[in-house]
């Protein structure tokens, strides 16, 4: 019988100590690197968001930040905060380029600017395309107007075209971050990805759009941004 009743015992550990396990929280399917996407991007930077950076950058020298979009935070002593940002030289001949910024923030709210990398588009853009089939040779051209870079009606329209037969995931476009214009036009457009799954999946991507010179449209590429690749 004290056998049994240790049997017992034993078993009902077992179901409880699974059962913890189980209820233990997971870690988000949005984090890559301890990086927290934002699931909300958009051209709109947050209004908090956007009163950190400024507060950062306020004695950065050399080029214009502007952010584009805020693209996620990672919790440390105190938060950092990712931006993709449109950056442009304070030359007589200003040149066009993107930046990744992380900004800091300590737990005191005391901001500080972090980093400061290169994003370079060619590393999302053209991926398997043979450009001699386009007939598109031209370089890529960033997006050089200030303010908004968010699609227009008729953008929003080639961008809804060109990706109705991509199946199994939602693309939002968020900003048109770079042209390549010769006999067509190809677009290199930021978007937020939601997979369509029981338990949806965020991921943020560049994807390039080809349109002809008789506006027919077709995806060229998607590629994925892992904010983990910004992450000293």
């Amino acid at each position: 019988m004290k056998k049994k009743v240790l049997s017992l015992l034993f078993v009902v550990s077992i179901v409880l100590l699974l059962t913890a396990c189980d209820n233990e929280p997971k870690e988000s399917d949005n984090k890559v690197g301890g990086w927290e996407l934002n699931t909300s991007v958009s051209n709109k930077i947050p209004t908090d968001k956007e009163k950190i950076f400024s507060k950062a950058i306020e004695k950065y020298t050399g080029m214009e930040l502007e952010p584009i979009a805020y693209l996620g935070s990672q919790v440390v002593s105190g938060t950092n905060y990712m931006y993709l940002c449109k950056a442009t030289t304070i030359t007589s001949e200003p040149e066009t380029s993107f930046k990744v910024v992380v900004v800091y923030e300590n737990l005191d709210k005391e901001v500080e600017l972090k980093e400061v990398e290169d994003f370079d588009i060619e590393d999302y853009v053209n991926k398997d395309i043979d450009i001699a089939n386009e007939e598109l040779t031209g370089g890529w051209i960033a997006t050089s107007e200030a303010g908004d870079n968010s699609l227009n009606t008729d953008e929003d329209t080639m961008f809804d075209k060109a990706i109705q037969d991509l199946l199994g995931v939602d693309y939002k476009p968020v900003a048109i971050l770079a042209t390549q214009v010769e006999s067509g036009t190809n677009y290199a457009i930021l978007s937020l990805d939601e997979t369509v799954t029981e338990e949806p999946v965020n991921t943020i991507s560049i994807i390039t759009i080809y349109k002809d010179l008789d506006d027919n449209v077709k995806v060229l590429s998607v590629a994925n941004i892992d904010l983990a690749d910004f992450n000293d």
